[in-house]
Protein backbone atom coordinates (compact mmCIF):
# COMPACT_ATOMS: atom_id res chain seq x y z
CA UNK A 1 0.00 0.00 0.00
CA UNK A 2 2.84 2.01 0.71
CA UNK A 3 4.51 1.79 -2.41
CA UNK A 4 1.15 2.17 -4.40
CA UNK A 5 1.10 5.68 -2.62
CA UNK A 6 4.10 6.61 -3.72
CA UNK A 7 2.36 5.05 -7.94
CA UNK A 8 -0.05 7.81 -6.32
CA UNK A 9 2.16 10.43 -6.25
CA UNK A 10 1.55 10.37 -2.31
CA UNK A 11 5.11 11.64 -0.01
CA UNK A 12 6.46 9.96 3.15
CA UNK A 13 5.29 13.81 4.94
CA UNK A 14 2.73 14.93 3.40
CA UNK A 15 3.16 18.23 1.38
CA UNK A 16 1.87 21.97 1.45
CA UNK A 17 2.06 24.71 -0.72
CA UNK A 18 3.33 27.80 1.43
CA UNK A 19 2.19 30.92 1.00
CA UNK A 20 -0.34 30.39 -1.03
CA UNK A 21 2.21 29.35 -3.58
CA UNK A 22 1.57 26.76 -6.71
CA UNK A 23 4.94 24.82 -5.72
CA UNK A 24 4.25 22.15 -3.45
CA UNK A 25 6.82 21.98 -0.23
CA UNK A 26 7.61 18.54 1.17
CA UNK A 27 7.27 17.93 5.41
CA UNK A 28 10.11 15.26 6.85
CA UNK A 29 9.14 11.78 7.42
CA UNK A 30 8.08 10.10 10.37
CA UNK A 31 6.05 12.86 11.67
CA UNK A 32 3.35 11.54 14.82
CA UNK A 33 0.48 13.95 13.58
CA UNK A 34 0.44 12.94 9.89
CA UNK A 35 -0.90 9.35 9.91
CA UNK A 36 -0.60 7.60 6.38
CA UNK A 37 0.57 4.34 5.57
CA UNK A 38 3.36 6.71 3.66
CA UNK A 39 5.01 7.47 6.79
CA UNK A 40 8.13 4.88 7.80
CA UNK A 41 5.94 5.13 11.52
CA UNK A 42 2.52 3.41 9.93
CA UNK A 43 4.14 2.15 7.17
CA UNK A 44 4.37 -1.96 8.32
CA UNK A 45 2.37 -1.63 11.40
CA UNK A 46 -0.29 0.63 10.49
CA UNK A 47 -2.45 3.10 12.58
CA UNK A 48 -3.82 2.31 16.29
CA UNK A 49 -7.65 3.45 15.68
CA UNK A 50 -8.93 3.03 19.10
CA UNK A 51 -7.85 1.71 23.05
CA UNK A 52 -8.01 -2.11 21.68
CA UNK A 53 -5.21 -1.38 20.11
CA UNK A 54 -7.02 -2.44 16.30
CA UNK A 55 -4.81 -1.17 13.65
CA UNK A 56 -5.73 0.29 10.20
CA UNK A 57 -3.41 0.42 7.37
CA UNK A 58 -4.71 4.51 5.83
CA UNK A 59 -3.79 7.16 3.26
CA UNK A 60 -3.93 10.64 5.54
CA UNK A 61 -6.98 12.46 4.42
CA UNK A 62 -6.33 15.46 6.55
CA UNK A 63 -4.44 18.65 6.67
CA UNK A 64 -2.35 18.93 9.04
CA UNK A 65 -0.02 21.20 10.34
CA UNK A 66 3.64 21.19 10.27
CA UNK A 67 5.03 19.51 13.94
CA UNK A 68 7.03 22.75 15.86
CA UNK A 69 8.84 20.67 19.22
CA UNK A 70 10.28 23.89 20.17
CA UNK A 71 7.10 25.84 20.45
CA UNK A 72 4.66 24.12 23.11
CA UNK A 73 0.82 25.18 23.19
CA UNK A 74 0.62 25.83 19.80
CA UNK A 75 0.72 23.64 16.26
CA UNK A 76 1.05 19.68 17.52
CA UNK A 77 -0.27 16.46 17.53
CA UNK A 78 -3.82 17.08 18.86
CA UNK A 79 -4.87 20.62 17.57
CA UNK A 80 -6.84 21.92 14.90
CA UNK A 81 -4.88 22.93 11.73
CA UNK A 82 -4.80 26.59 10.70
CA UNK A 83 -6.59 26.18 8.15
CA UNK A 84 -9.69 24.77 9.94
CA UNK A 85 -9.60 21.57 8.92
CA UNK A 86 -9.20 18.78 11.65
CA UNK A 87 -5.65 17.41 12.31
CA UNK A 88 -5.04 13.50 13.04
CA UNK A 89 -7.73 11.50 12.32
CA UNK A 90 -7.19 9.05 14.89
CA UNK A 91 -6.36 9.69 18.74
CA UNK A 92 -3.77 7.55 18.79
CA UNK A 93 -0.27 7.55 17.44
CA UNK A 94 3.56 7.09 18.04
CA UNK A 95 7.08 9.03 17.24
CA UNK A 96 10.64 8.24 16.47
CA UNK A 97 13.31 8.88 18.57
CA UNK A 98 16.83 8.06 17.72
CA UNK A 99 18.38 5.29 20.77
CA UNK A 100 20.67 7.76 22.85
CA UNK A 101 24.03 5.91 24.58
CA UNK A 102 22.61 5.13 28.42
CA UNK A 103 25.45 5.28 30.59
CA UNK A 104 24.62 2.83 33.98
CA UNK A 105 26.49 3.84 36.94
CA UNK A 106 27.01 0.60 39.35
CA UNK A 107 27.13 1.21 42.92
Amino acid sequence: MHELGHDLGLTHGGRYYPNGSTTPAFEPNCKPNYQSVMSYLFQVDGIQSDAQGDLVLDYSNRFVDTLDENAPNTVGVTTLSTQGLTGPAYPYTKWFSPSAPVSVAKP
